[in-house]
């Protein structure tokens, strides 16, 4: 909900899935990495289509600006992946 002019923004923590036979890796990670944390509770881990599933129903939720971190501290490979696949649903 929008109060005024301001803009509604969100930070999440993300753990891209470029794969399915990468997926357990990725879990593992996440979990080893932020699992016990506040952190690891609110993260959202999903392929391509599971993030813009998520992303259009925060939208639709009156989102407008993501601030995200990488649980693999935003290689190269995941942020092109991420760009490509994801963000360009969006374009």
């Amino acid at each position: 909900t929008q109060t005024g002019s301001a803009r509604v923004s969100t930070q999440e923590m993300i753990a891209f899935v470029p794969s399915e036979a990468a997926r357990a890796d990725v879990v593992a990670m996440a979990e080893k990495r932020y699992g016990k944390t506040g952190i690891g509770s609110t993260m959202v881990i999903g392929d391509a289509s599971e993030l813009r599933d998520h992303f259009a129903k925060r939208r639709e939720q009156g989102v407008e600006r993501f601030y995200l971190w990488f649980i693999d501290f935003a290689k190269p490979d995941t942020l092109a992946a991420f760009g490509a696949d994801v963000i360009s649903a969006f374009a």
